[in-house]
């Protein structure tokens, strides 16, 4: 896009995003990416953050009037030195884990590398909380660090598949007594009934999945499976909101929680960060305003069209930014560019491609054969950790 654009200009784009990397390990990258002096840092993070297991006793069992002091100054440019010594006081107070320090492995130890990983995930809610306030943290952090030393960062609010992705793990809720389990297994099979016989009958399958709710709200499965009923009976709005639902209950969320996502929306308003809504870009081009598979190959990787939705919605981002003069008829010959390179590609290319969706599908079903190491993978944080604390700009 952008060498078509603007032909004047030698335009360099890196990668540097890493396998099962979230934003705690993404932090110490653009710390090194500052080093080379680049002009813009594009931060497309959030899917990830589920993957490893890591303690937050520290940011548990801080106050609450500390946390909510924290959170005020998060969007300060001295936030980063800030945080600092506000973590090294309250460890000194003895207030973290026993030796005074969060968890976080060395290397990515994602759960679901392992065999029976699936079967760690389990409905935490403390967990999830810190990984939610955790992901802000980390956002927060890299917007600081990236204006403390003068390179403009924008943020992408990433995409999910909505419509064509389950919950990857359904579990009852506990503390569900056995005539309520009972009555819950029996609604749940009188949905499937009436939605997957020969007499289909749509009304019917919703309103059991919607009595099943009202004895576990929390059933992902009943949840996803009431999407689809309104989703097919043309309630738009209704299978929009039972889907979100139904991926924020899921016990292994491997897509960005709504909380997240209105985080990230925040940190990006409060401190004047810009933002690429890559989630309203393909609502608005997806059936219902739905996300589906009809621009993403999985849960959150689109296609090749998604992304190219992207590219473009950041190449335009830059040409008004940088208010480029754009060659005439750019755009006609980015589509045919788009068509000489796939036309490039061989059949190997695909068949490959499709291997990797299909281990990678194997992999969210929790069907991976390594076995787990016989020591614990997570080592302690060193105060310079970035899942402990932000070190100073330019340490």
């Amino acid at each position: 896009n952008l060498r078509l654009a603007d032909t004047s200009r030698q335009w360099t784009v890196v990668n540097c995003g890493g396998v099962s990397y979230a934003s705690y390990r993404l932090v110490p990258i653009l710390q090194e990416v500052l080093g080379y002096e680049p002009d813009l840092v594009i931060l497309y993070t959030g899917h990830n953050e589920f993957l490893e297991d890591r303690t937050y006793d520290s940011l548990k069992r801080r106050p609450w009037l500390l946390k909510k002091a924290q959170s005020a100054a998060c969007h300060w440019r001295t936030y980063v030195v800030a945080q600092t010594a506000l973590n090294r006081w309250w460890r000194s107070k003895d207030h973290s884990t026993d030796d005074g320090r969060d968890v976080v492995s060395a290397e990515v130890e994602a759960m679901l590398d392992y065999e029976n990983g699936l079967a760690q995930y389990a409905w935490d809610e403390p967990w999830r909380d810190g990984v939610v306030a955790h992901y802000e943290i980390n956002i927060r952090r890299a917007v600081a660090i990236a204006r403390e030393a003068g390179v403009p960062l924008l943020l992408v609010n990433p995409v999910e598949n909505l419509r064509d992705c389950p919950p990857f793990k359904v579990v009852p809720r506990e503390g569900l007594g056995d005539v309520d389990r009972a009555k819950l297994a029996e609604l749940l099979d009188q949905g499937h009934a009436f939605y997957h016989g020969p007499q289909r009958d749509l009304a019917a399958a919703a309103a059991r999945f919607e009595r099943a709710l009202a004895i576990d709200d929390r059933h992902a499965g009943a949840r996803y499976e009431l999407a689809e009923c309104y989703d097919q009976l043309g309630l738009t709005d209704q299978a929009r909101a039972a889907y979100l639902l139904a991926k924020d209950t899921d016990v292994c969320p491997l897509r960005m929680l709504e909380s997240m996502h209105a985080a990230l929306l925040d940190v990006a308003n409060q401190t004047g960060t810009p933002l690429i809504d890559a989630r309203a870009l393909f609502a608005a081009r997806s059936n219902g305003g739905i996300p589906d598979g009809e621009l993403l190959i999985d849960h959150v990787h689109p296609n090749v069209h998604g992304h190219q939705i992207v590219g473009e919605a950041l190449a335009q981002w830059l040409i008004d930014e940088l208010e480029l003069q754009t060659a005439p008829e750019w755009q006609a010959a980015r589509q045919q560019a788009y068509a000489e390179h796939l036309a490039s590609l061989d059949d190997i290319y695909f068949a490959q491609g499709q291997e990797r969706l299909r281990a990678l599908r194997g992999w969210t079903k929790g069907l991976a054969q390594l076995r787990p190491p016989t020591s614990p993978a997570a080592q302690e944080a060193p105060e310079s950790s970035p899942a402990v604390e932000p070190p100073t700009p330019g340490n």
